[in-house]
């Protein structure tokens, strides 16, 4: 449960590959599982669908014939949040395609979330961004042990299932404060509880200013993003108001309830950038070399939003 997965863990050839679910579309894509309205909307759907698998394809080849790359602990960390947001995009695409596009949505926001993240950790010098963000993990354990900590039956319960904890939730509290560092000061709860003092929006704005504007793909930038789909897709993460509204829902012609098909859309087309976004810088930062794939995938993603806009904006 508590085991930091990057310091231990040996990787094999880099990302997982993805569970697999129902057998449907597996002769034309890379995951199976995709559900009835990519048959219904292929033309619309499949080239974003397609789009997005090759992005983390280019990935997982190149680094399953460089594995000795991921020796370094840096490049596992990258590796691993690659592994989180191939996972994540697998889950909106077949949200998206099953006829749950707003679910979808509120996973896009996580999506979002993840690439800030990682790009901001590949674009900050270390001291800044890599180094607290590995070291940190102690914290948080301890921040989740001290919150039960009042707790006995929890204690308890969580002690006869947790390796970590068989020995009692004290010893295990001691043995995390020998690994975080001494400025935190465990004793009097005044140790930092976050690895960065930065918010989500501001490490998106962070980001960009460290981004070369020559470059074509990272240039996007992700504060644009924070301001528009983070912020409207909190609405159905925390469940307001706005999530029951005529934004995200409406109705067919028998009154029955469905979701608004924008949506769909959204979600496949937003995914795409995306997931080229952090493939390729966190290529670049395992020095893959592999740039000008993603610099075609790119361009292949513009070609298609830009002939397919008015098509998807009528079907919307």
């Amino acid at each position: 449960m508590f085991v930091l997965l990057f310091g231990s863990l040996k990787l094999g050839c880099g990302l997982s590959t993805t569970p697999l679910c129902l057998m449907r579309n597996s002769n034309k894509y890379d995951n199976s599982g995709y559900g009835p309205l990519l048959d219904l909307l292929e033309k619309e759907l499949s080239p974003y669908i397609k789009l997005s698998e090759k992005s983390f394809r280019f990935f997982i080849e190149s680094i399953s014939k460089k594995t000795y790359l991921l020796k370094s602990q840096d490049n596992r960390i990258i590796n691993l949040l690659l592994n989180n947001a191939k996972n994540t995009s697998f889950s909106i695409r077949l949200l998206s395609t099953w006829g749950q596009p707003i679910e979808g949505f509120a996973l896009l926001r996580i999506r979002l979330e993840q690439l800030i993240v990682s790009s901001y950790l590949i674009n900050e010098e270390p001291a800044k961004g890599l180094e607290p963000f590995k070291k940190f993990h102690p914290v948080i354990e301890y921040s989740l042990l001290k919150a039960n900590d009042k707790n006995d039956n929890l204690k308890l319960a969580l002690s006869n299932i947790v390796p970590e904890l068989a020995n009692g939730y004290n010893t295990r509290m001691k043995e995390i404060q020998k690994n975080i560092e001494k400025c935190f000061e465990i004793s009097d709860d005044t140790y930092k509880r976050k690895w960065t003092n930065l918010f989500i929006n501001q490490l998106a704005e962070h980001r960009d200013k460290l981004i070369n504007n020559n470059n074509e793909i990272s240039k996007i930038k992700l504060l644009d993003y924070y301001n528009t789909i983070y912020k409207i897709a909190s609405s159905i993460v925390h469940s307001d108001i706005a999530s029951l509204s005529a934004d995200f829902i409406t109705t067919d012609g028998k009154g029955m309830l469905k979701p608004q098909e924008l949506y769909i859309f959204t979600n496949l087309i937003t995914l795409v950038q995306f997931d080229i976004i952090q493939c390729y810088e966190s290529a670049k930062y395992l020095k893959l070399n592999i740039d000008n794939k993603f610099v075609e995938l790119n361009e292949e993603y513009l070609e298609q939003v830009k002939k397919d806009w008015g098509i998807i904006s009528n079907k919307a």
